[in-house]
């Protein structure tokens, strides 16, 4: 099933530990918003991990092949765990959900060859919408 925002913070607060072990994500927003709560994390060794586990300290992350044994999933989880949970709040910079929108557009642009995604600033209050 689904859980609401609030619920689903709540839970990740309680948690010591995130996976994920995919083996494809645009930006790895789970495992950002994970980590943000307070979770250690053991993901998968993506591109787009990699990056994000550039906002953590290296002893935040583990990065492991995407079809690591699971027995040396189970490893990095206790591993992981042991080490009990990150302060909360970070002790860095969250990126706001503007320069979220911004990167995500980048991507795009990058990935497709076409500066046409641009991010065009809507009213206070008022959702971001992208011209083409």
């Amino acid at each position: 099933g689904q859980l609401d925002r609030r619920d689903l913070l709540d839970w990740l607060r309680t948690a010591d530990v995130f996976a994920s072990l995919s083996r494809q994500e645009a930006f790895g927003l789970t495992a950002m918003e994970a980590g943000a709560a307070g979770c250690r994390l053991v993901l998968s060794d993506i591109p787009a991990h990699r990056k994000l586990a550039g906002w953590f300290s290296p002893a935040d992350v583990t990065l492991l092949p995407s079809d690591a044994a699971p027995s040396a999933v189970s490893d990095a989880i206790a591993a992981a765990a042991s080490l009990g949970r990150l302060p909360s709040p970070p002790p860095w910079p969250l990126p706001s959900w503007e320069e979220m929108v911004e990167r995500v557009l980048a991507g795009y642009a990058e990935a497709t060859g076409d500066d046409a995604f641009r991010r065009v600033p809507g009213a206070p209050g008022r959702p971001l919408r992208v011209a083409k």
